[in-house]
């Protein structure tokens, strides 16, 4: 059995690090703000002559994968302004303040041992949230190292954070190969995954982007390549979306406004 193809425009990206981009917003709007804007004009033109408005899609039926490809610098365009829009560098945070401006955290995904969990699992937790998957040869052991070594930093508060890892790969990831993953890296994470629809629509809700290439016939239908988006979105202990960081992120200032949300939320708790 062949794994979907499924994805959310804008796919084909490659690796995009929303949160690294932004570091460039301000001078790309300054420089080609007309050039920008026509181009999300189109951009969303396009996405009406293709009746979609950020779907589940499947890439290798019904869009040329070429028209796919000339959209794609539109479409970078796109996400970095839509996420500039709701997200800055405050003073306050070495991280990008998020707060207002996206989703609160919700889910139902399948956990360890056949278990449905959700976001109701996580009450008065601060979360980590991370997609990737478990056979990613480098970004995703990178960030789970970085936020491991995170949980190391916060001491006796790290009892109270907790380290979500969802699978954009449903295919090859359950949600057994999964908690043995994030276990290498910390007993305080969790790996989650769910159907094939159900990631995508999550990951929409979240703007992460990724595509999982289709095998060709004849090849082995469990090796395959996939693409995402880079991340961490910081939920508080209420679940409000507050922080998001990039992969380049230094980790001891990661861990400092951590130390400040559990402190923040923990004062405004009592």
């Amino acid at each position: 059995m062949q794994p979907p193809v499924f994805g959310f425009l804008p796919a084909d990206l490659g690796t995009i690090d929303a949160a690294q981009s932004l570091r460039r917003t301000a001078q790309l709007t300054q420089i080609h703000r007309g050039t920008i804007t026509g181009a999300v004009k189109l951009f969303q033109k396009s996405l009406v002559m293709l009746s979609v408005n950020f779907p589940v899609l499947t890439l290798s039926q019904g869009i040329p994968h070429l028209l796919v490809r000339g959209l794609k610098w539109i479409a970078a365009a796109f996400l970095v302004l839509s996420m500039t829009a709701c997200s800055e560098k405050s003073p306050d945070w070495n991280l990008y303040d998020v707060t207002g401006h996206l989703p609160d955290l919700e889910f139902e995904l399948q956990a360890q041992g056949g278990r449905t969990m959700t976001e109701k699992d996580l009450q008065g937790k601060t979360v980590m949230l991370f997609f990737g998957y478990a056979s990613c040869p480098d970004i995703c052991p990178t960030t789970m190292a970085q936020l491991s070594e995170i949980m190391g930093l916060l001491g006796e508060d790290s009892k109270d954070v907790r380290i979500v890892f969802i699978s954009v790969d449903p295919h090859r990831d359950t949600p057994d190969i999964l908690q043995a993953y994030v276990n290498a890296f910390n007993p305080n994470a969790i790996g989650l995954t769910g159907d094939e629809r159900t990631i995508a629509r999550l990951a929409k809700r979240y703007r992460v982007a990724y595509q999982i290439e289709k095998p060709k016939p004849g090849d082995n239908a469990d090796v395959y390549n996939v693409t995402h988006s880079q991340g961490v979105y910081v939920f508080d202990n209420k679940g409000r979306a507050r922080l998001l960081a990039s992969d380049s992120e230094n980790t001891q200032s990661f861990a400092e406004d951590m130390k400040k949300l559990i402190d923040q939320t923990r004062k405004q708790s009592s």
